[in-house]
């Protein structure tokens, strides 16, 4: 008797015809409107020609990105919201913390989340987000758009922390710096989650080197591939 069952559905119109639908609480839409651009998908190309550019945007269209790109994870918050174009096209979305910054605790900007679209023929896509947002050109950005008052702070690089299974996330070889390496109690049950801190100053670099840097990369390693194989 004291049992009840909630189910939540996203299709209001299923419920036609239900006999109890004026029992049923429905909640309004929160509005979020998607950036008005495509998104950056499976086929669309990288070339040496691409264009990065950043955009700041409010923190619910920012998360609409992250729910998109990244399913199932549990709410986030952060400070300050972008999202990053490619050719035009939303690739990714970005969420940093500032208030230390600001607040002249820290010379660093903190990462606290970055997810990209699930391209398949990139499957190192991430790296062209990381690469981009360690490069001295996105400093320039965060001084344009994160700050518009306060600008006796030092921006000097960005930090972040990644879960892996691993003590080290090889896409970020050569980008960041591993300033500490925690094995997390709840993960080993299921054979163990590493909490790694990532530290680093901004590389001089704009984005069009980023795009450069990660095409050679890509091309050196379809090159040792093939020679390996």
């Amino acid at each position: 008797m004291d049992k009840r069952d909630y189910w939540l559905l996203t299709k209001p119109e299923i419920l036609e015809g239900f006999q109890y639908r004026s029992s049923v609480d429905f909640m309004a839409a929160r509005g979020v409107k998607p950036y008005p651009a495509p998104v950056f998908i499976s086929g669309d190309e990288l070339t040496y020609d691409s264009k990065i550019s950043f955009v700041s945007v409010p923190e619910q269209q920012a998360l609409y990105y992250r729910d998109l790109f990244a399913h199932k994870l549990g709410n986030t918050g952060a400070e300050q919201y972008f999202l990053m174009l490619v050719d035009g096209k939303v690739f990714a979305t970005v969420g940093l913390m500032t208030n230390s910054l600001f607040g002249l605790k820290s010379d660093r900007v903190f990462e606290n989340y970055g997810f990209n679209s699930p391209v398949r023929n990139m499957p190192r896509a991430n790296r062209l987000l990381m690469l981009a947002i360690t490069c001295t050109e996105f400093a320039d950005v965060l001084y344009r758009t994160a700050s518009r008052v306060n600008r006796v702070y030092r921006l000097r690089g960005l930090r972040t922390t990644c879960l892996s299974k691993y003590r080290r996330v090889k896409l970020n070889n050569g980008i960041l710096k591993a300033l500490s390496c925690e094995r997390l109690k709840e993960g080993r049950a299921n054979g163990g989650m590493y909490k790694i801190l990532y530290d680093t100053d901004f590389r001089e670099q704009d984005f069009k080197g980023v795009v450069r840097q990660f095409l050679d990369e890509e091309r050196a390693l379809v090159a040792n591939t093939a020679i390996a194989a």
